[in-house]
Order: C-alpha cells, then sequence, then structure tokens
C-alpha cells in the first residue's frame, strides 16, 4: 500500500532519530517524510511505481526522487539513515537479504518495517508492485534470514528491527610513546575513531598520531593518576558510539578483532571478556572492552574500569585473542611504587592493590 500502518510508528518516533541524509526507500505517499518533518537536510524517496510520484506530490515532499527498483538500484553516496517501510514482503526471502545488505553497505543505520504473520496483499490501485510475495515472516524468521539487530519492537501486526553498525572507539592516553604509536594505530585502523589523550608528550608521539588516524586531544592530570587520565579520555568519546576498547600505546588489536566483536556484541551487552597477550607466554581474559555509557575508571594505577552502580552489567565473551601487549622493557617504572602506596590508602581491602603492590616491590 502507499499508505502504512500505523503500528510501529511510535516506537520509531521514540528512537529519537538524528540525520543529515536520509533514504525513504518504497516512499509511496511519502509517510515517514510526512512523520518526521524537521529530520534531515536532504532526502531521498526510491519509489518503483512512476504514478505515485505525480499523485503524491514526490517532488514537492522530498528533496530528490528516483523512480527505480530498489532490488536493481544501488545508492552511488552514503547516507546516515534509511527507511526501509513495509518493502521486503515485496519480493522473495533472498532478494530481501541482498536489498538489505546492500541498505546497510551504504547507511549507517536501517529502519525496516515488515509485517509478521499471514498478511497476504493483492495489486492495489493498478500498482502490481504492491503484491506481499513473501507473506509469512515472523519475529523468528526476520532475526534469522536478516541477521542481528540492534533494537527492535513488534506492535500487532508490524514488527520493526532496526539495523546499526556499532560503533567502535579505541582510545588510550600517551606521553613520549613515538615508538608505538603507528603499531598502534595500525592494529586499530578498523576502529571508527583512535582516539588518543595525550598528556604531555615531548617528542613525537601527537605528530604521528595524526599521521596515522588518530585523533589527538591534550589532557592535564594533576597530580597525576591514571584512573583520572582514562575518564578523560573516555569523556572526548562522543556519546553516539556504542563500544569503547581501552589500549594503551604498547599493545596492539590482533587482526579480525571488529568482526569479533560485532559477532558477540549483543544488543543488551556492556562488557566483552576476550583473550589478552600480556607477554612472556602468559595469556588471560580481559574485560577492558566496555559500553561508551555506565563505566568509569577506578584505582590510581593498574586501573580498571568500574560500572556505575545504576546499571546492570551484562557480559559478553569471546575465546580469541584480541589484544596484545609488546613493551619497551627498558621504560622507567618510577611513577608506579607511590600510585600503589596512593591505591592501597584509598582503598586497603582491595586484593588487586595488594597483589600489585606485592608484585612491585619485586622489582626493587
Amino acid at each position: 500500500m502507499p499508505f502504512s500502518s500505523n503500528s510501529g510508528k511510535e516506537f520509531i518516533k521514540s528512537l529519537n532519530l538524528t540525520a543529515k541524509t536520509v533514504l525513504d526507500i518504497g516512499c509511496g505517499s511519502g509517510t515517514y517524510r510526512d512523520m518526521f518533518p524537521n529530520l534531515g537536510q536532504h532526502w531521498t524517496a526510491v519509489e518503483i511505481w512512476q504514478p505515485y510520484v505525480e499523485k503524491y506530490n514526490l517532488n514537492e515532499k522530498y528533496d530528490s526522487v528516483i523512480v527505480a527498483d530498489v532490488r536493481e538500484w544501488t545508492p552511488n553516496k552514503k547516507y546516515d539513515l534509511c527507511f526501509c517501510g513495509d518493502i521486503l514482503e515485496h519480493m522473495t526471502e533472498e532478494q530481501a537479504v541482498a536489498v538489505l545488505k546492500k541498505l546497510q553497505e551504504h547507511c549507517e543505520t536501517v529502519i525496516v518495517s515488515i509485517p509478521l504473520g499471514h498478511y497476504p496483499q493483492e495489486e492495489y490501485d493498478g500498482n502490481p508492485y504492491e503484491i506481499h510475495v513473501e507473506d509469512n515472516w515472523t519475529h523468528e524468521r526476520v532475526a534469522q534470514v536478516f541477521g542481528k539487530y540492534k533494537q527492535h519492537h513488534i506492535d500487532q501486526e508490524i514488527g520493526v528491527y532496526v539495523y546499526k553498525k556499532l560503533k567502535i572507539a579505541v582510545y588510550a592516553i600517551s606521553k613520549n610513546e613515538e615508538m608505538f604509536v603507528e603499531r598502534f594505530c595500525k592494529s586499530a585502523q578498523n576502529a571508527d575513531l583512535i582516539l588518543i589523550a595525550d598528556t604531555g608528550s615531548t617528542d613525537n608521539t601527537v605528530a604521528k598520531a595524526i599521521e596515522n588516524g588518530a585523533k589527538v586531544q591534550d589532557i592535564c592530570i594533576s597530580p597525576w593518576r591514571f584512573d583520572k587520565a582514562r575518564d578523560a579520555a573516555l569523556a572526548l568519546i562522543p556519546r553516539d558510539f556504542d563500544v569503547c576498547i581501552s589500549l594503551d600505546l604498547d599493545e596492539i588489536m590482533e587482526p579480525g578483532w571488529r568482526e569479533e566483536i560485532e559477532r558477540v556484541w549483543q544488543e543488551n551487552t556492556t562488557r566483552l571478556r576476550y583473550k589478552f597477550d600480556w607477554g612472556c607466554g602468559i595469556s588471560f581474559f580481559y574485560e577492558k572492552i566496555h559500553h561508551r555509557h555506565g563505566y568509569h575508571w577506578h584505582h590510581p594505577v593498574h586501573e580498571y574500569p568500574r560500572p556505575d552502580g545504576r546499571i546492570q552489567e551484562i557480559y559478553a565473551h569471546t575465546d580469541m585473542l584480541l589484544v596484545s601487549h609488546h613493551p619497551d622493557n627498558t621504560k622507567s617504572r618510577g611513577q608506579y611504587m607511590p600510585l600503589l602506596e596512593l591505591a592501597i590508602k584509598e582503598d586497603p581491602h582491595c586484593p588487586r592493590n595488594a597483589f600489585y603492590h606485592a608484585r612491585e616491590l619485586t622489582f626493587y
């Protein structure tokens, strides 16, 4: 139908959508353009049935109207947001999978609305494309066929599914790390953001980081402690990011890291437990990959991300090695002991502090 069911629309309105460029697939009468008159700077409509363009004044509603079959048409640019409302049921399952994959490749967020259950529909107003080719979609089938979604909502006969690529940031603090920065940045190049909070480098760390694609921000933490520095770095990551990976500059992401995080990270995940290679033949599971919201750092040294008391931690897990440590063993450890003494003073019953303090004593 050129008009869309009201079911699911309140959920879509509640998503607090922001976008500059919007793509509306199978726009019909322009339902989504009418729903969001103040959203976006440029709307592009793709409509397969030419008579709808004049009948519903689509050239007046949209900045650009393309008459095309989405199964054969491919976007020639990227879009922030795509509405794919009541479209996929008008084609075979194989075609629907290909169309959604194509839209996801070109759009940061894709919102799919699809009838669930037995929902046949014939030609309407002379438009043969209104026929439902697949009229038996279920929630379980949508999840199995189209893959992982970020959010979903079922309202009566309509299922709404939000497909959005995870926005992943790799963040770190630095000071005079020029020997590591290129290797670090290259290992993290598949991140959507590499953010380095520099704490006063006097070598070429900052220049090399920028040259290798990192965003660098100067910060000052005085008196120095690692947890406050990492909190400052975390605060610089935009609020719309999903996953934050905390590294040191002498650590690297292992090949395939992004694909594995996308595989295991679920809609409600707040933290990931993954394998970490510390060096010297020692590997263990680490937990410094976390959600953008709900975490802060704890302890002046050998700091650790701690959840805010108002969130419920939900872990994902992978046995894959995601991060490895390649340190400069000649680097001074002079700052650690005073900070460990402070950590014990602040949290005297913490066994983690006791372990690191005892270990540090073995270096003297």
